[in-house]
């Protein structure tokens, strides 16, 4: 019964995971309600390919996610950025599930900065779900773009498409995986405090609207909050660095569903 139940729960999240919405990979990101369109670090290889283009420097990162404190839905994420002269190229492995509802995503993502404001990228990715012996495998192939441009020291605007190609998921009504589309902007309110807000559109669900803070408590620390509006979804986590080192915790509430926290570090190669 209780393998059923958590069956049941892969359903109702597999395409959330499968379709790379609305759980955005990083977990500074997850600190900031996912509203993820302007972040420049190495998590912008899957959230935004143009952003990944103002990556400063190469970076590594590790994450773990317990989706609604259910174990049997954890999710661990690996990525890579390699940062060039005038672009980047970038990796990532994402894992979920147990034995019942697994998913497993890879991709790679191309990143060119056109000028030093205008930021432009393309990834290509590969997603594998399984539904224990019964249901089988399905193999996904999706393309995401996206464009990024610094308006000034102040403000920056973001857009991404996700999932361009309409991966199809089954020829029974066309059933096919969800295209994203989603655009953002920065405002740097003074040294220490960061304001973004993202519009995020889904194909065949009502706008979400996002919107989070995040302040330099010290040189050091950050802390972030952020908020959905569908699904509801309010978050908050900090951010501690250390020369090369950053380490970050977050958790976002589903008002449904309950709590996921999320634990990563990313190392800078500077």
């Amino acid at each position: 019964m209780e393998k059923l139940a958590l069956l049941l729960l892969a359903f109702t999240v597999v395409f959330q995971i499968s379709g790379q919405l609305p759980v955005s990979s990083g977990v500074r990101q997850n600190g900031l309600a996912n509203t993820t369109v302007t972040l420049t670090d190495v998590w912008a290889v899957r959230n935004n390919p143009g952003a990944f283009a103002f990556m400063k420097a190469s970076q590594a990162s590790l994450t773990y996610q317990n989706r609604f404190i259910v174990s049997e839905l954890s999710t661990q994420n690996l990525a890579y950025g390699h940062h060039m002269k005038n672009g980047n190229i970038g990796v990532y492995l994402q894992h979920t599930g147990f034995n019942l509802f697994r998913s497993i995503q890879t991709g790679a993502t191309y990143s060119l900065a056109l000028s030093p404001r205008l930021g432009m990228g393309i990834s290509g990715n590969y997603q594998q779900t399984r539904f224990g012996d019964i249901y089988g495998v399905k193999h996904h192939f999706t393309a995401n773009l996206g464009v990024m441009y610094i308006l000034n020291k102040a403000i920056s605007v973001g857009a991404s498409i996700l999932n361009i190609n309409r991966s199809k998921i089954s020829d029974f009504e066309n059933e096919r995986l969800p295209t994203v589309f989603t655009i953002g902007a920065q405002y740097n309110i003074s040294k220490k405090v960061l304001w973004l807000i993202d519009v995020e559109k889904e194909i065949a669900s009502a706008v979400n609207i996002k919107s989070a803070l995040e302040l330099e408590a010290h040189e050091n620390f950050d802390i972030r909050m952020g908020i959905n509006t569908y699904p509801f979804q309010s978050a908050f986590g900090f951010g501690i660095h250390l020369d090369n080192l950053s380490i970050d915790m977050a958790a976002i509430w589903h008002s449904t569903i309950g709590l996921t926290p999320s634990l990563g570090i990313i190392y800078s190669f500077k």
